[in-house]
C-alpha cells in the first residue's frame, strides 16, 4: 500500500521530471547542447524512476531503467531511427501508465473528486493517443515522402497522412502533458492534506 505521503512526494518528482524533460527536448537541437539534452533527459528518466519506486511500480521502474540506458548508452546510433523512436514512445506509456494508476488508488482511498480522477484518465488516453501516432509517423514506409512529394510537385498520400499522424500526435501530446500537470498539481495538494 502506497502512503499518501510517498504518492505526494512522487507527484512533485513526476513534475520536476516533466520539466526535465521539456528542457531536454527544447535544447537537443541548440548546436553544442546535445550533452546538456542528454544529461537533462538522463534527469528526467532518473526521478521519474524515483518517483516509480515511491509508487511500489515496478514496471515503471523497470520503463525508467531502460530508458536511461537508451539516453545514456550510444544505442539509439545503432538502431534505424524509426526503431528509437518506437522504443522511446513505448518506454513512455510504460513508465506513465502503471504510475497513474498508483497515483488512482491512492487518490480513491482519499475519496478525491471525480473530476480528479478524470483529469487522470484524460492523461492516460491522451498519452497513448499520442505516443501511437508519433509511432506510426515514423515507420518506414514513411520514409522519403516530403523529399518524394517536393520533387512530384503535390502531396504523397502517405506524406498526407503522415502529416495528419503528426498533427494529430502534437495536439495529443499538449492535451496529455496540461492533464498530467493538472493531475499531479492537484494531487499533491489534496494529499498533502491526508499526510500523516
Amino acid at each position: 500500500m502506497v502512503s499518501a505521503k510517498n504518492a505526494r512526494r512522487a507527484a512533485t518528482l513526476a513534475l520536476v521530471g516533466l520539466g526535465c524533460q521539456l528542457l531536454g527536448a527544447l535544447i537537443i537541437g541548440v548546436p553544442g547542447g546535445q550533452a546538456a539534452a542528454l544529461a537533462v533527459i538522463a534527469a528526467f528518466y532518473l526521478l521519474t524512476g524515483y518517483a516509480a519506486y515511491l509508487l511500489k511500480s515496478q514496471i515503471a521502474i523497470v520503463a525508467a531503467v531502460a530508458g536511461l540506458a537508451l539516453t545514456a548508452l550510444p544505442i539509439a546510433s545503432m538502431v534505424p531511427s524509426w526503431s528509437a523512436n518506437v522504443a522511446v514512445n513505448l518506454i513512455y506509456i510504460v513508465l506513465y501508465l502503471p504510475m497513474q494508476r498508483a497515483f488512482d488508488r491512492v487518490l480513491y482511498d482519499a475519496d478525491v473528486s471525480q473530476g480528479t480522477l478524470t483529469l487522470g484518465r484524460c492523461w492516460v488516453v491522451s498519452l497513448l493517443i499520442g505516443r501511437g501516432a508519433s509511432m506510426l509517423g515514423f515507420m518506414p514506409y514513411f520514409e522519403g515522402q516530403a523529399e518524394l512529394s517536393t520533387a512530384q510537385g503535390q502531396f504523397t498520400m502517405l506524406f498526407r497522412i503522415q502529416l495528419i499522424l503528426e498533427i494529430v500526435a502534437l495536439i495529443a501530446a499538449f492535451v496529455s502533458y496540461v492533464c498530467m500537470v493538472r493531475y499531479l498539481w492537484r494531487a499533491r495538494g489534496l494529499l498533502e492534506e491526508d499526510a500523516p
